[in-house]
């Protein structure tokens, strides 16, 4: 049995243990899916899998290879709504735990954090749903999507999705560290918005390390507690005390202890008994190609980890800004077929797992070619095409690989292009009506 085979089974396998539990997968366990119809569960699941930005009748016409006999898009939308969203944030731990972990980087684990928000169909007025500052009369419904991707296999450990206005991308990243294997070492890799000292402690509490890009200036962050050396680029170490209490002798400037307060910061390590917390980490800032500086806070020991080291881990953070618009562009994430929040999630949840699929499938592909001046990668727009018909059956296992190996493209990793921020993406939405 050849890979492709094996991570199909995998997941199907998944699926049938999943069914299994009832109560988890449907709302009325005792009469849900008990009548043999044409759409299983397993079935409707498959279905979103495989389902991009078409109508639910198009997709349904697609899965079942445009047979006349075929479940109407009326039938589908009355056996999703069976189904709790719970039982496809179940499938996506269940398979995504069953991946193996194939590349590390000195032993660990590189997990990049971030989020990013999404444009779905929700009906409500709720102002939860509309994004900080964003306008009153717009039509979309954002739900904001906290993850963490695995950097170097390229799949998502982790999600979190919660509604845009009350989220909190700091307490996402606490809740999907303890969902992680602590076992496995990791490397917590964030932009400047998880600058956060209960982070932070969460993280050493696992005995895990980090790297977060702070403020580069005294107001507001970190470094206002920190003295600094009088060059423009230091790389040093401290060990400080974060501490609940009050007192005079906690300056900005201390060398034991950093006072925090309960009105702006949150730590959960704080008790009666215990109103410290120890951290040893380090203070690290350089100079940028392009002007200007960056400084990051890590506990990344120096004996390993060098000060150019941690500014090229720190570079592979963008991969995940990348992944987003594969999950958002190729993969389907713009498009939804429900009105409701929980079938909103459903969609969700089953493209995440989609992605990584097809992403487990492209990193078994052998890339290298001699005598070229570029090195080639897979291109991961035609492996999710495939990826699909493989889910449905629709395609010849031994014809896949040969299929993915003659169609790779060039990677220039020094290709950069100007960020556009002005870009706004409109609504797409495809549903029968729900």
């Amino acid at each position: 049995m050849n890979f492709i085979e094996k991570y199909k089974g995998i997941l199907f396998s998944c699926i049938n243990e999943l069914e299994k539990d009832r109560a988890l997968c449907f709302y009325n366990p005792k009469t849900d899916f008990v009548r043999k119809r044409k759409l299983t569960f397993s079935s409707v699941i498959k279905c979103f899998l495989v389902m991009e930005g078409s109508s639910i009748q198009k997709e349904l016409l697609k899965y079942t290879d445009y047979d006349s006999e075929a479940a109407s898009d009326s039938a589908f939308c009355q056996q999703r709504k069976k189904i709790r969203p719970e039982a496809f944030i179940s499938l996506f731990h269940r398979f995504t735990q069953s991946l193996p972990c194939k590349h590390t980087y000195k032993g660990y684990r590189l997990l990049a954090c971030d989020g990013s928000n999404l444009c779905t169909s929700i009906i409500s007025d709720n102002k939860k749903y509309m994004p900080q500052g964003g306008p009153s009369n717009s039509k979309c419904r954002y739900l904001h999507l906290n993850a963490l991707y695995d950097i170097q296999n390229g799949i998502y450990t982790a999600i979190d999705v919660e509604p845009a206005r009350i989220g909190n991308e700091k307490s996402a990243l606490v809740r999907m560290l303890h969902e992680q294997p602590h076992e496995q070492k990791a490397i917590y890799i964030a932009d400047r918005g998880y600058e956060s000292y209960n982070v932070i402690a969460h993280i050493d509490s696992l005995k895990q390390k980090f790297l977060i890009r702070i403020k580069d200036n005294s107001v507001g962050g970190f470094l206002k507690f920190f003295s600094q050396p009088d060059s423009e680029e230091f790389d040093e170490e401290y060990t400080r005390k974060f501490t609940r209490k009050s007192s005079r002798k906690y300056t900005k400037t201390n060398e034991t202890h950093v006072p925090i307060r309960h009105k702006y910061h949150q730590m959960d390590f704080f008790t009666e008994e215990h109103e410290e917390y120890e951290i040893h980490f380090r203070i690290i800032r350089f100079a940028l190609n392009g002007g200007g500086y960056e400084c990051l806070i890590t506990n990344l020991p120096k004996e390993e980890f060098t000060t150019e080291e941690i500014k090229e881990l720190y570079h592979l953070r963008w991969e995940i800004e990348t992944s987003f618009r594969k999950l958002k562009y190729t993969i389907g994430l713009n498009y939804f077929h429900g009105k409701k929040e929980e079938l909103v999630l459903q969609e969700i949840y089953s493209r995440v797992i989609m992605y990584n699929f097809s992403q487990i499938i492209a990193g078994h592909i052998i890339t290298e070619k001699k005598n070229t001046k570029w090195k080639y990668k897979v291109d991961f727009k035609r492996t999710a095409s495939i990826c699909r018909r493989i889910l449905t059956g629709k395609i010849k296992t031994k014809e896949i690989v040969k299929l993915l190996e003659r169609n790779m493209i060039p990677s220039r990793p020094d290709r950069s292009y100007e960020r556009n921020r002005m870009r706004i993406n409109s609504p797409r939405f495809q549903h029968y009506s729900i």
